[in-house]
C-alpha cells in the first residue's frame, strides 16, 4: 500500500546528557521560576570536607606518666627477651647432652650377640 521509507535508527540514537549538562539545564530552568539563585542547591557536598582537610590541627603531645615508670617497662621488656634467649640456650644444651648420652649408651652397652 504505502511505501514509507524505513527509519534510520543509527541517526536517531540518543545519548544521555552528562551530569554537567544536566546540572546547567536544571539550574537554568529553576532560575526562571525562582527568585533566589539555585547554584547553592547543587553544590557538591565534598567542598565542606575539603575545607576541613585544609585546616591543620595542632596536636599537642603531653608526656603521660613518670620517666621512672617508662624505664621500668623498658627493663621488663629487656628482661623478657633475655629470659627467652636463656631458655633457647638451655634447650639447645639439653639436646646436645641427649645426643652425647645416646652415643655413649650405644658405645658402652653390652654387645647384642656373643660369638662362641
Amino acid at each position: 500500500m504505502f511505501n514509507f521509507p524505513k527509519p534510520n535508527y543509527k541517526d536517531k540514537k540518543k545519548t544521555k546528557p552528562s551530569f554537567e549538562e544536566w546540572l546547567n539545564r536544571a539550574s537554568e530552568l529553576l532560575n526562571e521560576y525562582m527568585d533566589e539563585s539555585v547554584d547553592d542547591i547543587f553544590k557538591p557536598q565534598g567542598q565542606k570536607s575539603q575545607n576541613k582537610k585544609n585546616i591543620k590541627k595542632e596536636n599537642i603531645q603531653t608526656e603521660e606518666g613518670d620517666k621512672d615508670a617508662q624505664m621500668r617497662i623498658e627493663e621488663a621488656i629487656k628482661k623478657r627477651e633475655e629470659e627467652k634467649i636463656a631458655e633457647e640456650k638451655k634447650k639447645s644444651k639439653r639436646r646436645l647432652n641427649l645426643k652425647k648420652a645416646m652415643i655413649y649408651s650405644e658405645i658402652l652397652a653390652k654387645p647384642l650377640a656373643k660369638r662362641k
